[in-house]
């Protein structure tokens, strides 16, 4: 009699042990079938990089990141320079207002695969300065920006190696980064 006790216990202890399995497997499943994405976005190819070769670079922007962007590497390249030559040490004889002067001033711009490129001008260009001119940045807070895409080919000119860069004015500056130089050849602007 208390043999069959312990086996009716034991079956009856099976039965729900396999109930909650059941009932945890189910619930895990509609938990990734609700928040996981059935169409993950296609994985971009790394493109080749090597020097003059052109590449499609997808650039991330606000329209503050005409000014608030920022790099600091010792030489030109090229003639294109940072407005830096050191963190604590602008460039030399740099006039800001001289359109030929900021096409050559290099700074720092990611894509949306999150590559980080020195671009020189890229607020120049004239699809981008429109964007620019749309929504001027004045007395907005950066968050409040619309973020857009700047579809630009790139011609690359060099990599560079301890590049320091800043992504706000008064932010820290980052690196030592090894970074290509690319010139926008031609760029279009699409919103998100």
């Amino acid at each position: 009699m208390a043999e069959q006790q312990v086996e009716r216990l034991s079956g009856g202890s099976r039965a729900v042990h396999y109930g909650f399995l059941g009932i945890a497997a189910l619930l895990g499943g509609y938990i990734w079938w609700a928040t996981g994405d059935l169409n993950p976005a296609p994985v971009r190819p790394m493109p080749s990089m090597f020097p003059g070769a052109e590449i499609d670079a997808p650039i991330t922007l606000v329209t503050a990141d005409k000014q608030d962007l920022t790099c600091a590497y010792q030489d030109a390249v090229d003639g294109y320079h940072c407005a830096y030559q050191a963190p604590d040490k602008m460039w030399p004889d740099f006039d800001a207002k001289d359109p030929t002067a900021r096409k050559k001033l290099l700074a720092p711009y990611k894509t949306i695969d999150d590559i980080m490129f020195l671009i020189p001008g890229m607020f120049e260009d004239p699809a981008v300065d429109e964007r620019y001119r749309d929504e001027p940045p004045d007395r907005k807070a950066r968050d409040k920006l619309e973020r857009f895409t700047a579809q630009c080919k790139l011609k690359l000119v060099r990599e560079v190696d301890g590049v320091r860069v800043k992504w706000f004015p008064n932010g820290d500056w980052q690196g030592p980064h090894k970074v290509w130089i690319g010139v926008p050849t031609s760029c279009q602007v699409s919103e998100p």
